[in-house]
């Protein structure tokens, strides 16, 4: 005789036994369930500390810098014409809106008289966002900056690499951090993350990188003139990793993007080139953070302003605030970035959904809890 299988059945078994053992399997099965789902919670909670850690360390490290932590309005009457991903409201019988960003209002700070060279700002931003991608969401926390510069604006290049790379390697390396980290790895992940070999974020240009996503990544529909899609950063992301010329690294940064794919702000390259003075950082195969060199004389803002397609009025009521900072303060050469915190904490973890990397994730579908 073989004995195909040792499992309990239910032949043989009365009724009131055949009961009990079905109430065992379920009372197993909700059991394991309580398993997942406590394991998953304390996963969701750790993730949640680390992001908190995220934003004190980028504090610790911006004040070291000698930048002021200044608080600026989330609600604003500034709505760019054309742009779709503003949140409108009505307020009190004015238009208004969520701010996208807190980029103009820093600006407006650096002025000549104002007493300010160096601010940044966290806190919640909201983009109108319809698309329902492991990326985006309507609600997230951004770290953003604006700054004088001594020399060019690639200092400002360089102090978001190094605040970066600050913020990883301690949030790795202190010991308070690290029940988080090891409880946070109970949620599905992707491979360990990689900092740089040289401890230097690798900079690429943006024609190099479309090069690169041709000849290396075979995506020969990569060209010069349109921007990244999310396949082509993730391709990008994956031959950083393996490249040895690049350190293998899951942290770069690609500079000099076209012109006319950045906003009126950006300083164009002076020697025609076509390209803005504009850079983005990349972690983990998609976008973190993107900044550039800032427009600080009035009539290049004024003309920048009027070029643009559809074009702005800078003497209208919603930017003559803005622009009339500019005429009056003698506006200093500056640079700033934007840094999205939750993909940072994405990147860090491996995480496949940037909504894993939030409290209570803001997209298209959710309004709650």
């Amino acid at each position: 005789m073989e004995l195909l299988s040792n499992g309990i059945s239910g032949a043989g078994l009365s009724s009131s036994d055949r009961a009990d053992q079905q109430a065992q399997i379920r009372l197993d099965s909700q059991m394991m369930k309580v398993e997942r789902d406590v394991k998953e919670a304390v996963g969701k909670a750790a993730i949640l500390k680390l992001h908190s850690g995220i934003c004190e360390l980028a504090v610790e490290f911006m004040s070291g810098q000698g930048f002021d932590w200044i608080h600026t309005p989330r609600l604003t009457d500034l709505v760019i014409d054309g742009d779709n991903e503003f949140f409108s409201l009505d307020y009190f019988g004015r238009r208004g809106s969520l701010a996208q960003a807190t980029q103009f209002h820093k600006q407006m700070l650096l002025g000549k008289g104002m007493g300010f060279e160096r601010v940044f700002d966290i806190g919640p931003l909201f983009r109108a966002e319809k698309r329902l991608s492991s990326r985006h969401m309507t609600e997230f926390t951004g770290l953003e900056f604006e700054m004088t510069f001594r020399e060019t604006y690639e200092e400002a290049i360089h102090l978001t690499e190094s605040l970066l790379l600050y913020v990883l390697s301690e949030l790795q390396r202190r010991d308070k951090y690290q029940d988080a980290l090891v409880a946070a790895a109970a949620h599905p992940r992707t491979d360990a993350f990689r900092s740089p070999q040289s401890g230097k974020v690798p900079r690429i240009t943006f024609r190099e990188a479309k090069r690169l996503l041709r000849t290396e990544c075979s995506m020969h529909d990569a060209v010069d003139h349109e921007d990244f899609t999310a396949e082509q950063e993730a391709a990008l992301g994956q031959f950083m990793r393996e490249s040895a010329q690049y350190g293998k690294t899951d942290i770069f940064t690609i500079v000099d993007y076209p012109a006319h794919l950045r906003g009126f702000w950006s300083v164009p390259d002076p020697h025609g080139s076509g390209t803005a003075r504009a850079f983005d950082i990349i972690l983990r195969g998609q976008e973190v953070a993107s900044g550039s060199q800032h427009v600080h004389s009035y009539e290049q803002l004024c003309h920048a302003m009027l070029k643009r397609d559809p074009p702005l009025d800078p003497t209208a009521d919603i930017w003559k605030h803005y622009t009339g900072s500019f005429k009056a303060n003698n506006m200093p050469p500056h640079a700033g970035c934007g840094i999205g915190v939750n993909r940072v904490l994405q990147g860090l973890l491996g995480l496949s959904n940037v909504r894993d990397a939030t409290a209570f994730p803001r997209d298209a579908l959710h309004l709650a809890p």
